[in-house]
């Protein structure tokens, strides 16, 4: 994904220094930020999955439990 964001950077370079577009710079380097802002919000991502996979796991597991309990 680096390299399709990276290429994109590099039209938007060319297409602003040849002023086919007029956009702020920050626009014209939007592909490189966004790249960096992708691995953080994936690293949350992953994490939240964790922890609410193992939060479901054990209520499940409370549930099976205590089911099993009253059974007898």
């Amino acid at each position: 994904m680096g390299g399709i964001l990276f290429t994109v950077f590099i039209i938007f370079l060319v297409l602003k220094l040849t002023h086919v577009i007029d956009w702020s710079w920050w626009w014209v380097a939007s592909p490189l930020w966004v790249s960096v802002l992708i691995v953080p919000v994936l690293i949350l991502l992953l994490i939240f999955g964790v922890l609410s996979s193992a939060t479901i796991l054990a209520m499940l597991g409370r549930w099976f439990f205590f089911r099993s309990w009253r059974r007898g």
